[in-house]
């Protein structure tokens, strides 16, 4: 074979193989809607009183080199599964009030495996007439526990209040100003109200260039960032990045 046969065949298997990328990449955004982002806080939206709250009627595949997942977001914006995913929440049923930040809002798991679906899950066992509402967001402090308590228990037949406190990041949360370029909050001497309402939105985030920026914001990416980790056998100790399930036993 002439050198130009053996460089033809290799631009066409150059073509074929740029085409198929394209096209999962085209299938992965559009049809099973992975949509890649850096910006871990693609999830929330500006609020200017909470500093930032969950999107509405929404999903993101989540994923780092320790796990990937989506994440269902119901219409008022409370996590929730696939299932009911585009379900509103009931205003009458008894309902399990949930506060916290990422650990209750379930941010690094399938929401069928966090603790608020599985006590959801035993009510409905039970035969017990019971809503679980999470009013969990990731990076929130007390102080946004009680703004969003104050903001969405009037709407619902609360009875029970579950608040999940994680003191490592709660408590410098309270003080700071400002989390992953969202204002914050903050209170003074009174509860009444926060002292430096209303809120000023974040600024536009800068737009990532370079090879392995492009690479990160592909959906081929951002599916096979935790299978390739384990591939090429980075890191493979036990992390405390690393979420660890536990079974009905354990739990």
């Amino acid at each position: 074979m002439t050198l130009a046969g053996r460089l033809l065949k290799i631009v066409i298997l150059v073509t074929v193989l740029a085409a198929l990328l394209f096209f999962c990449e085209f299938i992965l955004r559009n049809v099973i809607g992975i949509v890649p982002s850096t910006d871990r806080m693609v999830t929330y939206q500006f609020d200017d009183t909470l500093g930032w709250k969950t999107r509405s009627d929404y999903k993101y595949y989540r994923s780092s080199h320790y796990y990937g997942h989506f994440n269902y977001y119901n219409p008022q914006g409370f996590p929730t599964d696939f299932a009911r995913w585009h379900e509103d929440a009931s205003t009458t049923t008894p309902s399990i009030a949930i506060l916290g930040s990422s650990h209750a809002e379930s941010y690094y798991l399938p929401y069928e495996q966090s603790f608020p679906y599985l006590l959801e899950q035993k009510f409905r066992e039970k035969g017990a007439e019971k809503q679980v509402l999470n009013l969990g967001v990731s990076g929130y402090a007390p102080d946004q526990y009680l703004l969003r308590a104050r903001t969405e228990f009037p709407k619902y037949h609360v009875t029970d209040i579950v608040v999940v406190f994680f003191p490592y990041n709660d408590l410098p949360g309270i003080e700071s100003d400002e989390y992953q370029g969202f204002a914050k909050p903050y209170f003074k001497d009174s509860l009444a109200s926060p002292e430096n309402l209303p809120l000023a939105p974040p600024p536009s985030q800068k737009e990532e260039i370079g090879l392995s920026a492009q690479i990160r914001n592909t959906a081929i990416y951002t599916l096979l960032r935790p299978m390739l980790r384990k591939a090429i056998n980075i890191n493979l100790r036990v992390s405390t990045k690393q979420p660890q399930p536990f079974d009905a036993a354990q739990m």
